[in-house]
């Protein structure tokens, strides 16, 4: 193990750890914390620290272990403006119509910046490759929009949102190793790394040094874009560490419980940005209210986890994309009754728009 290897294990440790220290007034001066109410399931003032502390250790990270080019740039540029949203967001609640018109504009500003979008769909459906020409950029900028928002939706109890991510990074870091891909292998292992520090702190592991924090939407979205920027790049760009069709298992829990739950919403004449209490994680905990939150956390990562091994096993033995996109639908069809039944009775209409998240 040489010296470049222990500083990119070590280096997004102790960054993470040392930002969410310096990075405490900042989040405090512009209001940036979770006050609880009688829908939040927390007791205390909680700082909405995490984005901010990933994003400081990824920025000088990616500073040090990546070169600075056009893409790398981007990158960042994409992420800063992510971040400043979020602070927006997490401090003043803005609207969603808001939010979804920024994330479009960095997802376009991505596509004519870099040259890279969702331009081809692969072997899909075993008739050749099918190219999308430039309605690969609609595709893009809705695929950004969508992966922001899927992982911004699982962060509801504490781990749920950093344990997936962090499983998700991983598993692309595995893929681009696989793929000779060590520039975007790296990425990904420095934002899975930068994410250790969060999630001791957010779980309270021991030895607990600092308040709990949570991640906030500044995080999630970061998160969110980081995930489609990489499965852009392992996906689209000319040599490909896998598949598109191995990029929606890498996806998988967060895309499907979103996709559930629009569906559900417009299933009940619900808003589809409002909130309320159809989440995975919500319903698990209301079924089984004397289990604890531990309980339901394993059983969610658990999923992920698998969805994770099938999309790389089927990558590394080159199963057909078309069986693979009919397997994921089957899978998303299962996930989607199965939680159906697990689900309690709820109304309808406008009675369903006053649910709230807890």
């Amino acid at each position: 193990m040489n010296w470049y290897t222990v500083g990119l294990l070590l280096l997004p440790l102790a960054l993470g750890s040392f930002s969410i220290y310096l990075l405490t007034p900042v989040a405090l001066a512009v209001g940036m914390v979770d006050i609880p109410n009688a829908r939040k399931q927390h007791q205390a003032p909680t700082l909405l620290l995490g984005g901010l502390s990933l994003f400081a250790s990824l920025s000088v990270c990616i500073v040090v272990f990546l070169p600075l080019n056009t893409l790398q740039m981007t990158f960042l540029v994409c992420s800063s403006l992510l971040v400043l949203l979020g602070m927006l967001d997490d401090s003043q609640d803005l609207p969603p119509r808001q939010r979804l018109l920024v994330q479009a504009f960095i997802a376009l500003f991505l596509c004519i910046q870099t040259g890279d979008y969702l331009h081809n769909l692969g072997n899909l459906f075993s008739l050749g490759e099918l190219e999308l020409g430039y309605g690969g950029y609609l595709l893009t900028i809705i695929a950004v929009i969508a992966a922001i928002n899927a992982f911004n939706m699982i962060d509801g109890i504490d781990g749920l949102l950093g344990l997936t991510a962090l499983g998700v990074f991983l598993a692309l870091a595995l893929l681009f190793w696989l793929g000779g891909d060590t520039g975007s292998m790296t990425l990904a292992l420095l934002v899975a790394l930068s994410l250790l520090p969060y999630l001791w702190v957010n779980l309270q592991l021991r030895p607990v040094w600092f308040h709990k924090i949570f991640m906030g939407d500044t995080g999630s979205m970061l998160i969110g874009f980081a995930v489609i920027w990489l499965l852009i790049q392992g996906s689209q760009t000319e040599v490909r560490s896998f598949s598109t069709t191995t990029a929606l298992w890498i996806i998988g829990f967060p895309l499907m419980d979103m996709a559930r739950v629009i569906l559900e919403r417009h299933r009940r004449r619900q808003p589809v940005f409002q909130a309320d209490r159809t989440h995975l994680h919500h319903i698990l905990l209301q079924r089984n209210p004397a289990d604890s939150k531990t309980r339901t956390l394993l059983q969610i990562v658990t999923f992920s986890g698998i969805m994770l091994l099938i999309g790389i096993v089927m990558e590394i033995y080159q199963v057909p994309q078309v069986l693979s996109l009919t397997l994921f639908l089957a899978t998303f069809g299962l996930y989607t009754l199965t939680v159906r039944q697990l689900s309690p009775a709820l109304p309808s209409g406008r009675q369903a728009s006053e649910i709230e998240v807890a």
